[in-house]
């Protein structure tokens, strides 16, 4: 908003902090907004956000959800409802610049005229890039060429008419920092998290959770992130404690991420809605073990998971045989999903057997979760349940962790698991058709992977290539390479490129073959002919895996 200078902005956002501080007000309003593109407009993954968030909000509050494909322009309601004055918290899932908020994307619609209409939006907008007349020429005639498009479908392209309603339709598909003043945008939502990458980049001058924080509304708090951020996380975890009356900061500290933070008033927090429960008081304490064991019974879905990561903190002695039985028993989402994510810092045999559970699990969330650490771990194990997942419809972004991850096993296992288990199949329709389609998918699920490892281990490869197939092995785990790898860096003389190696295989904290990296690493780490680099790196990399 305009003001004078910087110490009234400051002050009038004091007032508004003191404001909220001052009033009783239990969450009970909260809103949660898909925007498009997002983890892969999975509708799955969004009814099942919503049965969960259900279980987690404490008092039975008001959800109200908001899809950007329930209107082709969805920003003014988005808008809308973040200004209600008695809105209390939203999560909005969407893409995000430093200064913008990405809500839609072109209209989804079968109408063939739309779609024509769309596609010449997007022609006069290419050639609009442009100024120059021959350029613009070349590109028009390639166009048309490539796709068979009649010259008519550039038409516009100059006319100052159709040139404003472009811009407006585009400018409409976004919310920017600009739209503060130009709508008079003044938020109320009393606390905001964005699941977004770059809105909170609070390095910029202007960026988008510090133009909640600064508008003249009732927002004192948001929670969002300085750079990239993940798609598959689990952003509402712990979200019920906020019902209790955890302040905000305090709960950041439980699900952040390195690039996660909270902008505004870290302090602030809802009036809970049982006053008997103290659960900030719990959070800053050092509470026994018997106390967190009493709470796993506790009627708060989220206090119970929060109990787990408490125990798991205190190194509770049993708590992987704990993780295991509640997994099996526990009703609630939330509670399996502390217990998968717990389980994996753990590693061992009951991690595994979750796993077995958690590809099949009825949350979206801990599927998708479940799909990516399978692959993360290699172990044969999983491959039974991993071909039998095969033979199930899976939801869009399930899918495509399946699709990135099943190539981390041994292929011939893969291949023998699945001859074995076609037999039993009988719910496929088609069956002659589709099964050889699916056989295919695992005969060709290690081609990606075994590229990296000849690159690597090919004395012939460019330093370039060697560089790029390195740093993907921080985000594919290819664990059949790992014999190739160590020998890679028995050979090479490149100290660069061995200290690349050593440190992205840091980032195998799951993998069957992590001991035999853990072996390597501490040889490597005690050997004094080593380069101190190479010797330091190594210790990184034992202490990332331990």
């Amino acid at each position: 908003p305009e003001v004078e200078n910087k110490y009234e902005l400051l002050k009038a956002y004091m007032q508004k902090v003191v404001a909220a501080h001052q009033e009783e007000n239990p969450f009970d309003q909260f809103f949660f907004f898909a925007g498009h593109g997002y983890n892969s407009e999975s509708m799955v993954a969004r009814l099942d956000e919503q049965v969960v968030l259900t279980q987690q909000l404490l008092g039975n509050p008001n959800i109200n959800y908001m899809d950007h494909s329930m209107a082709d322009i969805i920003k003014f309601q988005y808008m809308s409802e973040l200004q209600r004055p008695e809105l209390d918290m939203a999560i909005v899932h969407h893409h995000g610049g430093e200064q913008t908020e990405y809500l839609s994307g072109g209209p989804k619609t079968d109408s063939y005229m739309v779609q024509i209409e769309m596609i010449q939006q997007y022609l006069r907008g290419r050639l609009q890039r442009t100024d120059d007349a021959k350029e613009m020429r070349e590109v028009k005639k390639s166009f048309m060429e490539r796709y068979d498009l009649p010259s008519s479908w550039f038409d516009g392209v100059s006319d100052p008419v159709i040139m404003k309603k472009d811009s407006i339709f585009a400018a409409d598909l976004d919310l920017i920092v600009e739209d503060f003043e130009i709508y008079d945008y003044k938020p109320n939502v009393r606390f905001i998290i964005f699941d977004a990458c770059y809105n909170g980049s609070y390095h910029y001058d202007e960026y988008v959770a510090g133009s909640y924080i600064s508008a003249f509304g009732k927002t004192v708090a948001t929670q969002g992130n300085t750079v990239n951020s993940i798609q598959d996380k689990w952003p509402q975890e712990f979200i019920g404690l906020l019902s209790l009356g955890m302040r905000v900061g305090e709960w950041n500290k439980l699900v952040c991420y390195l690039e996660t933070h909270i902008i505004g008033d870290p302090t602030y927090r809802f009036s809970s809605v049982d006053p008997s429960l103290d659960i900030q008081k719990l959070a800053v304490s050092k509470t026994s073990n018997n106390t967190w064991l009493g709470l796993l019974d506790s009627e708060y879905i989220d206090v119970q998971a929060y109990a787990l990561r408490r125990l798991f903190e205190n190194d509770y002695e049993k708590i992987s045989e704990l993780l295991l039985n509640t997994y099996k028993t526990s009703v609630y989402g939330s509670v399996r999903t502390e217990c998968l994510i717990l389980s994996s810092k753990i590693n061992d045999e009951n991690f595994i057997e979750i796993l077995k559970l958690a590809l099949f699990d009825d949350y979206e969330l801990i599927q998708r979760f479940a799909v990516k650490m399978a692959g993360d771990s290699g172990d044969e194990e999983l491959i039974p349940s991993m071909i039998a997942l095969g033979f199930i419809n899976m939801s869009e972004r399930i899918e495509f962790n399946y699709s990135n991850n099943i190539g981390f096993f041994d292929d011939e296992k893969l291949l023998a698991e699945f001859d074995k288990q076609v037999p039993e199949v009988k719910s496929i329709i088609k069956a002659e058709e589709i099964i050889p389609q699916i056989r295919k998918v695992f005969e060709k699920s290690n081609e990606r992977y075994d590229e990296t490892i000849e690159v690597i281990t090919n004395s012939e490869s460019s330093q370039r290539s060697l560089y790029n197939n390195i740093r993907n092995l921080r985000n594919y785990n290819y664990h059949q390479g790992v014999p190739g790898f160590l020998k890679f860096l028995d050979e090479s003389e490149d100290q660069e490129l061995r200290q690349m190696l050593i440190e992205a295989l840091g980032w195998f904290n799951l993998s069957f073959e992590k001991q035999q990296i853990i072996d390597y690493c501490n040889k490597l780490a005690n050997d004094e002919a080593e380069p101190e680099e190479i010797r330091q790196e190594a210790k990184k990399t034992v202490l990332r895996l331990g």
